[in-house]
């Protein structure tokens, strides 16, 4: 296909009557729009589509907490003061979950995407790709760390003891959340 697409840009370049190049331009735009169109039908056209629901889960939160990091500057006030410790407090529980989540996934068709198929993807999935496969790697790493906590190879623990890790973790996270709520109930 890629041949044809070709072939078809150069005929539009090398046409010396201008309004035929012109068509030619077009025609070729528009083929090339169509089969960006379709290429979600095909085999080997959705690269990120076995991540597809963790991906927009991570690309949701990760913009949200952008938008309302944002939104809050610190001006003094008290309850402005423990937004920001709320907030920090639900972006750890979000990040070690995006970790939890992510150990589920092997990455391995990511993998060959990239080695394979790397002049098929775009920047952007490019860019995805790898940054998902660094996470991965650094959470199967001997010296991971996890919202403070050292889990070696925390992305190849069976699944029950990577769950028991994680509620662990975020049972700390809602012990500190719950010493803030304290200490709020206490101020009045």
């Amino acid at each position: 296909m890629a041949h044809r697409v070709a072939e078809l840009i150069v005929r539009a370049e090398t046409l010396p009557d201008r309004v035929e190049k012109e068509a030619a331009k077009r025609n070729t735009a528009d083929l090339i729009i169509r089969l960006c169109e379709k290429r979600k039908h095909w085999l080997y056209a959705s690269p990120l589509a076995n991540i597809a629901d963790f991906l927009a889960q991570v690309v949701e939160s990760d913009g949200r907490q952008a938008r309302e990091n944002d939104e809050s500057e610190n001006d003094g006030n008290e309850w402005t003061k423990i937004l920001s410790r709320v907030k920090e407090l639900n972006q750890r529980e979000i990040r070690v979950c995006h970790y939890a989540a992510l150990a589920e996934h092997s990455l391995e068709k990511e993998r060959e995407w990239i080695e394979n198929h790397r002049a098929d993807l775009s920047e952007e999935e490019i860019d995805m790709i790898e940054r998902l496969i660094k996470m991965r790697s650094a959470s199967e790493d001997e010296y991971f760390n996890l919202d403070g906590e050292r889990v070696p190879r925390f992305a190849s623990l069976e699944p029950e003891r990577r769950t028991m890790k994680v509620l662990e973790i975020l049972g700390l996270i809602e012990k500190q959340r719950q010493e803030l709520y304290q200490l709020i109930s206490n101020a009045k």
